[in-house]
């Protein structure tokens, strides 16, 4: 059973949403565009203008009628309800053909997050960097969770090994796991997992790429 959210939690949806439109802010800026409607943010998000504005009102943030939210300004907003995600160390378990795809997502967007170590139990790349990033034993997994206060981890196991390494990410004090495996893990309250179901996603367009109606209809 979830835990109840105390008075002024976000959920889980606002905060990806919250993210996404810090996304599509740092374009904007990108842009030098100074300000931004609900409407156009809700349309540049994919999510509806009345969502937009109830998810600002809850971070204590609001608009101009005439001007509509300061691009800089909203950004900052958002920021500082979101935390300092600035700098918090990641480490990736798995450099397969998966792993190594978010190996390079990371080098590519430069998130804030940073990813300190890649692990894995049998690569010829243990020990040397793969795109920037030091390759190690995962015999070495607590002693570098502990080392580099690491709090949040990237599941890319094979699915047999997925609930172990989980048992041994809470253990070593991960708080956050980003599961991009087919097993639902069983994690002790106060622990986060983002599931990533490749295959269902794929078998969910595979369905509606199918069918020859519309979808909705």
């Amino acid at each position: 059973m979830a835990r109840p959210r105390r008075a002024g939690e976000l959920g889980p949806r606002t905060v990806g949403r919250l993210s996404l439109y810090r996304r599509v802010l740092a374009g904007l800026h990108a842009r030098n565009v100074p300000s931004v409607f609900s409407r156009d943010l809700a349309e540049m998000a994919g999510v509806s203008p009345s969502l937009v504005r109830q998810d600002l009102m809850g971070i204590h943030y609001r608009g101009n009628s005439q001007l509509g939210y300061e691009v800089d300004s909203l950004d900052q907003a958002i920021g500082q309800k979101l935390g300092d995600q600035e700098g918090q160390n990641v480490v990736l378990l798995g450099v397969g053909h998966l792993g190594r795809s978010i190996l390079q997502y990371f080098q590519r967007n430069h998130p804030r997050l940073s990813l300190v170590a890649a692990l894995e139990i049998d690569t010829d790349e243990i020990g040397q960097r793969l795109l920037g990033v030091p390759v190690m034993h995962l015999a070495e997994l607590e002693e570098i969770a502990h080392r580099q206060d690491v709090r949040v981890a990237i599941l890319a196991v094979p699915d047999r090994e997925a609930q172990r390494m989980a048992d041994r990410l809470v253990s070593a004090g991960v708080r956050s796991i980003l599961n991009f495996t087919g097993v639902r893990l069983h994690i002790p309250e106060g622990t986060y997992v983002e599931n990533t179901d490749i295959g269902l996603a794929l078998e969910r367009v595979a369905f509606y790429g199918g069918r020859r109606q519309p979808v909705g209809s």
